[in-house]
């Protein structure tokens, strides 16, 4: 039945024309004669395609179908067990195997590195940090600024920092996304910084070090601010005891683990980028932020001398001040730990009072 509507419409779409057209018959009698035959023919025509069509489609019901069908199940059972096994139907790595071999292919900690970014305390310092604990083979190419268009022209997204593989050619961009690719490679006392198979302890990462970038973020409409002195007065109203700033990094300290580390008792990507956005309001380079606006965070103090303290971030920043980069200084000198407080906030942590 389906099938007849077609033709149907056709034999519908004559009789419209021969009955709005009878100029071509010689009386009305020969004009309906003429319509029941065209009509007749019509029909014919359609009732004869009709049983062709069935006639066809049966065939191909009783025989060649299930053979279509059997040949589709074979040929997704015989993909699903390459992708299981590893093997791509063409002989060389797919699936799940294949996904792991070009991700861990990318950059891997024999490769010799390449790390672009500006001559500054920013973007790429935690990459610098990841990359000097991690004991990779890398070298820090400052760009200048003069030399930042052209370079703009052939980065990936137009914007540093790149890291780039001298060995397989693989380029990885955006900051927080190298960082976490680096600290799942380095580990400390046999840990990664950044977990591979849990997913909470990497959401509690994530989760700070983002609460960090909207610190930042209220402070990035101050760097359009032409006049110097109105810029300075606009950042030192963000780090007022009062400050949206002060307030933010306040409760980033409150929710700081007990032991000294931003999640748990060991090291992770937190503490690190910790260590780098502390630094970087505190080095000088954003002109206005007081050098002592951390001080009055313990936690977040404490865990900032934590990582100046190992061996190879403080190699690294010591050769950073001795190349004359006069921001690295405060990146060696971690602010001050005010013991009570922390002890404060560690009694209050475990639900114990202080005073008498």
């Amino acid at each position: 039945r389906e099938l007849s509507w077609p033709r149907l419409a056709l034999a519908r779409d004559r009789t419209k024309s021969i009955i709005m057209a009878p100029s071509h018959v010689s009386s009305p009698r020969a004009a309906w004669t003429h319509l029941f035959a065209r009509t007749l023919s019509a029909t014919t025509t359609c009732v004869a395609s009709n049983l062709v069509l069935g006639f066809l489609a049966g065939a191909l019901s009783a025989r060649a179908f299930p053979a279509l069908v059997a040949a589709a199940r074979r040929k997704w059972r015989h993909r699903r067990r390459a992708h299981r096994d590893g093997v791509s139907p063409g002989g060389g790595p797919g699936g799940l195997a294949a996904l792991k071999q070009r991700c861990c292919a990318a950059i891997s900690q024999q490769d010799k590195l390449t790390l672009k970014y500006f001559d500054i305390p920013a973007l790429a310092e935690p990459i610098r940090v990841l990359l000097a604990l991690g004991h990779f083979a890398w070298r820090d190419q400052r760009v200048a600024f003069d030399e930042w268009p052209a370079l703009k022209a052939r980065c990936k997204w137009g914007q540093v920092p790149v890291l780039v593989s001298d060995d397989s050619g693989a380029e990885l961009t955006q900051c927080k996304a190298i960082c976490r690719y680096l600290a799942k490679l380095v580990e400390i006392d046999g840990a990664a910084l950044y977990p591979r198979d849990d997913a909470a302890r990497a959401f509690a990462i994530d989760e700070l070090i983002d609460t960090f970038e909207d610190v930042r973020s209220k402070i990035m409409p101050t760097m359009r601010i032409a006049d110097q002195a109105e810029k300075e007065r606009a950042r030192q109203k963000l780090f007022a005891d009062d400050g949206e700033c002060t307030l933010l990094l306040r409760k980033i300290d409150d929710a700081f683990g007990p032991d000294g580390y931003a999640i748990g008792s060991t090291l992770t990507l937190a503490d690190v980028w910790c260590y780098f956005f502390v630094n970087l309001l505190r080095c000088g380079f954003m002109e206005g932020i007081p050098a002592d606006c951390m001080n009055r965070h313990a936690k977040l103090a404490s865990v900032t001398r934590r990582v100046a303290e190992l061996p190879e971030v403080k190699k690294h920043y010591q050769a950073e001040v001795a190349r004359g980069n006069a921001f690295c200084a405060a990146f060696l000198d971690p602010p001050p730990v005010k013991r009570d407080m922390f002890l404060n906030d560690h009694n209050t942590a475990n639900g114990a009072t202080s005073g008498g």
